[in-house]
């Protein structure tokens, strides 16, 4: 669904040698505890469609009457006196078991669409955690080269402030700007080792470094209407609903209650022996059913609303992430087509007009220098936009092709 075409853009990509993007989602797909409990969930739901047809365990009853208080041992005093055998079995009617297997079977499409939900978010995290590390990384790059830059602007000012050209706060701003810069570099190292943590939490392992490609790149705007008619997390919601009416079926069905067939062998002593049986079945008169149909009907309107917040939450979710990256891809191109060559041409003829005996614009060199590195850094702010709304939006919009 997405489509890359490659921008040239001013500073050169390079790699932190480790992990690929790729390699460290097949890692989590294998070893994602979370993942696999989803996976063998669905197992256990499909075990669940053969216990719902089979009936319930018979019962074997053991038994005598008309046992005397005077003469309790005696069999033989009359004709009533018997010890029996009985054996009782529950007989479904009304199609429950039809119903019961279709909520079983849907319950296991339920389970079937969550594990693969959790993992397009699974996805969707990483590819994020793993942009972000790469952006950050080459934020702390430039932050040094900033800072070789502070200390060379610091030497300047000293050897003009030597020279009476200059004044004293020169210098010290220079040194107070390198220790701001030192602050911010710790801080970028404080948010790099966090996303470390976050991946290795996904993971369960440690990884020791990451490595992804940061060139920018169309994004084919997202076809919202297939995305809201194959999304998993929408076909659970679509699912859920099926199960739910298939319950209000089954909960119906339940006023006719199924019924218990017994039969028994009767045994006395010095008479013929005889066979009974007997039919019951329980009477809806507590209206216990009905309350239960009423309930489902209602967890049924939630199921059908909870549909359309989805989808709702979807549509407005998918298209401010594709306006996001838009955006910001505009934004970084403004910067490095327009902005960024203007700074380099400023920068060639500082070069050019500079000379050893001209401090002064030695000086001017090193800050436009720093307006360069500061312009990158705004540049990284821009892909780091972009590239969280291209993760963000893998979990809507690969759903079809894992």
């Amino acid at each position: 669904m997405f489509k890359r075409v490659i921008f040239i853009h001013f500073f050169i990509i390079s790699y932190i040698y480790g992990e690929s993007l790729q390699e460290i989602i097949k890692i989590s797909m294998e070893n994602n505890k979370y993942l696999q409990s989803l996976s063998k969930e669905v197992d256990i739901k499909n075990s669940e469609i053969s216990l719902s047809q089979i009936w319930e365990n018979p019962t074997i009853g053991f038994g005598a009457n008309d046992i005397w208080f005077s003469n309790p041992s005696n069999r033989s005093l009359e004709a009533m006196q018997t010890q029996y055998i009985t054996l009782s079995q529950v007989l479904p009617t009304n199609n429950k078991l039809d119903f019961k297997k279709k909520i079983s079977i849907y319950s296991k499409d339920i389970a079937k669409l969550k594990f693969k939900n959790e993992k397009l978010k699974v996805i969707s995290l990483l590819s994020v955690y793993i942009y972000k590390i790469v952006i950050l990384q080459k934020k702390i790059d430039l932050i040094k080269e900033h800072q070789k830059n502070m200390i060379n602007k610091k030497d300047y000012a000293l050897i003009l402030y030597k020279s009476g050209k200059t004044g004293q706060t020169d210098a010290l701003n220079a040194e107070i700007m390198n220790s701001m810069l030192e602050i911010k570099k710790e801080n970028l190292n404080f948010k790099k080792k966090q996303l470390y943590l976050k991946i290795e939490k996904l993971l369960y392992q440690q990884i020791g470094s990451v490595e992804e490609s940061i060139e920018i790149f169309n994004i084919v705007k997202p076809n919202i209407t297939e995305i809201l008619n194959t999304h998993p997390a929408i076909l659970i919601a679509d699912t859920k609903v099926k199960k739910t009416k298939e319950t209000i079926y089954l909960e119906n069905a339940k006023k006719f209650g199924d019924i218990k067939l017994t039969l028994g062998y009767n045994q006395r002593v010095d008479r013929e022996d005889y066979l009974s049986f007997s039919l019951s079945l329980p009477l809806p008169v507590y209206g216990n059913e009905n309350i239960k149909v009423n309930r489902s009907r209602f967890t049924l309107e939630q199921n059908q609303e909870s549909v359309e917040v989805i989808k709702n939450n979807f549509k407005t979710e998918i298209e401010q992430l594709y306006l996001l990256a838009e955006k910001s891809k505009k934004n970084y191109q403004i910067i490095s087509s327009k902005i960024r060559p203007l700074k380099n041409h400023i920068q060639n003829i500082l070069e050019t007009n500079n000379s050893r005996t001209n401090r002064s614009k030695s000086t001017a060199l090193v800050e436009n220098i720093n307006d360069i590195i500061t312009l990158d850094l705004l540049a990284l702010d821009e892909l780091d936009k972009f590239f969280e709304s291209y993760g963000k939006l893998k979990y809507y919009t690969e759903g079809n092709n894992l």
